[in-house]
């Protein structure tokens, strides 16, 4: 699995604890009294709680601490998770970094593909219009024009066959807003749902600042 950002403040508040052990033994052997630094009585029993649980796991290894019970929030964390291969990191890496590139690429290609069609029809099919003579980038154009939802054109829509307005409508409607998007709504629910709603990403990249006591 990769180190997310929960994962990541774990081991921070671990560190801290562990420093806070190290002062505590530091200042016992020169016989200054550690309970003068704390603000009252139920400050002193929760810090002598932590720093007992702490010394108790001092004896686990550091790669362990991210699979035993967090010492200050108390929330255990799952113990049967795999760690993630190199080729699953670079995988969502990729779809992660390239995503929108891809999906501009599939634009580009959709475009050049209804354009050929149109023009394939136009001119080299029983079905096309012989009143009219359709140039390849006059196809194009309008191709890209209906993948973009634009509206723009170089040619009269209504003189062309019906099977080429159907191609259009056809790359008209897949390249739409609510079919564009699927793709990217189908990659984050299903990384969740493989992580069973641990965070993988930095949307709560901000949980230090707003819970700095936790």
């Amino acid at each position: 699995m990769l180190l997310t950002t929960r994962d990541a403040q774990r081991e921070r508040r671990a560190s801290q604890v562990i420093a806070a052990v190290s002062l505590a033994e530091r200042l016992s052997l020169v016989g200054i009294n550690n309970a003068s630094f704390q603000e009252d009585s139920s400050s002193d029993l929760h810090t002598s709680d932590i720093l007992s649980r702490v010394q108790s796991q001092s004896r686990f290894q550091p790669g362990q601490l991210s699979t035993i019970v967090d010492v200050t929030t108390m929330e255990p964390t799952p113990q049967n998770t795999e760690p993630a291969t190199p080729f699953q990191r670079r995988r969502y890496h990729w779809r992660m970094v390239y995503y929108f590139y891809v999906h501009v690429v599939l634009f580009i290609i959709s475009s050049l593909l209804s354009g050929l069609i149109v023009w394939l029809i136009e001119n080299h099919s029983s079905a096309r219009n012989l009143e009219m003579k359709v140039d390849y980038i006059d196809a194009w154009f309008m191709g890209g024009s209906c993948v973009c939802s634009c509206g723009l054109t170089t040619l009269d829509f209504a003189k062309l066959s019906r099977v080429s307005q159907s191609v259009l409508m056809f790359f008209t409607f897949i390249s739409g807003v609510t079919f564009s998007t699927l793709p990217a709504l189908i990659v984050k629910a299903h990384t969740h749902r493989r992580v069973e709603g641990i965070t993988v990403d930095d949307d709560h990249g901000d949980l230090d600042d707003e819970n700095p006591d936790e």
